[in-house]
C-alpha cells in the first residue's frame, strides 16, 4: 500500500513536485515522470513504488493541464515549468517517462529544447501525436471514432480541415465571433501539428541514440495501438511492450506489469548503453 510518507512534496519555483524515496535509501539517475491530461503525479504513485529501482530517483512534477492555454503572463506553460524544474534541480542528465498525448507533448518540447544528449532514456506510455493540451482539442479527440484515431496520421490536409470545421460548428453553437475564431485557430493549429507528425512531412529520428521504450495497453481505445506504433515509427530502435487486456489507464490498473516492463528496459537496455558510454575515453 502506497502512502504519502513514501513521497516527499516540494515546492519548486515554477511547479510543485514530489520525490519518491526508495526503500534502500539510495539515489540514482534523476527520472522525471510527466502525468497525463487532467491528471496529477498521483497517477504514478503505485507504479513508482512498485518499480522502486535503486538506480533511479523519481521526480514527479505537478504540471497544470490548462496552463498552456492561459494568457496570464504570470503563469508558466507546462513545457516551460518542466524545463525550469530541470534547471532548478541542477540536473545534467536524466531519464523521462511521459504518459499520453499531454505528457508526450511536454516531453517532446523538453527534449527538443535540451537535446537528446541530456537524456539517458525516454519511456513513452501510451504515446500519441502529442496534441491534447486544451479543452477544445480534448473534445475534438473524444468525438472521433476509434478507427479514425488509429489512422489520424495518415489523413490528408483536406480531410483534417473538414473535420476541424465540423468540430467548430458543433462546439460553438452560441459563441461569439471572437470565440469561434479562437476555437478555429486552436483546432487548426492542432491539425497542422498532426500533419507535421504524419506522412512525408514527419521528421526522422533514426540518428537518436537514446534508448526509447514504448508501453501500451492492448485494448486502449483513447490512443489505439496502431496510432502509438505510428507515432514512434521513425525512431531507429524502440523497445515495445503491450500489456494484455489493458486499456488506456493501464498505469493505475496494471502498475505491476508496467513496472516489470520498465525494470527490464532499465536493466537490459539503459544500463548497457550507459555502461558503454562510461567506457568511452
Amino acid at each position: 500500500m502506497v502512502t504519502s510518507r513514501d513521497f516527499e512534496a516540494r515546492r519548486g519555483r515554477a511547479a510543485p513536485y514530489e520525490i519518491y524515496k526508495p526503500s534502500d535509501g539510495e539515489t540514482g539517475l534523476p527520472v522525471m515522470f510527466i502525468h497525463g491530461w487532467r491528471s496529477s503525479p498521483a497517477m504514478f504513485h503505485d507504479l513508482v513504488a512498485c518499480l522502486d529501482h535503486g538506480s533511479i530517483c523519481c521526480i514527479l512534477p505537478h504540471l497544470a493541464s490548462d496552463a498552456s492555454r492561459r494568457h496570464d503572463s504570470s503563469s508558466r506553460t507546462p513545457h516551460l515549468a518542466a524545463l525550469d524544474l530541470i534547471d532548478e534541480l541542477h540536473v545534467d542528465r536524466l531519464g523521462i517517462v511521459a504518459f499520453g498525448m499531454f505528457g508526450g507533448s511536454i516531453a517532446r518540447h523538453v527534449i527538443r529544447e535540451l537535446g537528446y544528449h541530456r537524456f539517458a532514456f525516454v519511456s513513452l506510455l501510451s504515446p500519441g501525436p502529442c496534441i491534447i493540451d486544451s479543452p477544445a482539442r480534448e473534445a475534438f479527440w473524444n468525438m472521433l471514432p476509434v478507427e479514425t484515431r488509429a489512422k489520424i496520421l495518415d489523413l490528408s490536409p483536406g480531410a483534417l480541415d473538414a473535420m476541424v470545421q465540423k468540430a467548430v460548428d458543433l462546439f460553438d453553437v452560441r459563441g461569439s465571433t471572437a470565440s469561434r475564431e479562437g476555437l478555429y485557430d486552436d483546432l487548426h493549429s492542432m491539425a497542422e501539428e498532426i500533419l507535421a507528425l504524419g506522412g512525408a512531412a514527419r521528421k526522422k529520428h533514426r540518428t537518436c541514440i537514446v534508448p526509447v521504450e514504448v508501453i501500451c495497453g492492448e485494448l486502449d481505445e483513447v490512443i489505439p495501438l496502431e496510432l502509438s506504433f505510428k507515432t514512434v515509427r521513425d525512431f531507429g530502435e524502440v523497445n515495445v511492450s503491450v500489456i494484455p487486456l489493458a486499456g488506456h489507464h493501464f498505469v493505475a490498473e496494471f502498475y505491476e506489469e508496467t513496472a516489470e516492463c520498465m525494470r527490464e528496459f532499465l536493466d537490459e537496455r539503459v544500463e548497457r548503453v550507459m555502461c558503454s558510454q562510461r567506457a568511452l575515453p
